[in-house]
């Protein structure tokens, strides 16, 4: 039923890692008196296997990708 769609079922990254490491190391650059700036971290969008079928096997599970 999810290949069907117009529009593929996805899963958003967050990449919450990548942003807790950022946060820390601004945070610490403005305690140290460092001016910073706001950093912006643009999601990912992952294709579902249950949706895409034209993955190969490789990407769909480096990709984070999750079965129906």
């Amino acid at each position: 039923m999810a290949r069907d769609l117009p529009i593929p079922l996805t899963s958003v990254d967050s990449r919450p890692r990548h942003m807790g490491s950022s946060a820390a190391r601004l945070l610490l650059k403005q305690l140290a008196g460092e001016e910073v700036e706001s950093l912006e971290i643009e999601p990912i969008l992952r294709p579902r296997m249950s949706s895409d079928l034209f993955l190969d096997a490789e990407q769909q599970h480096g990709a984070g990708c999750t079965a129906p």
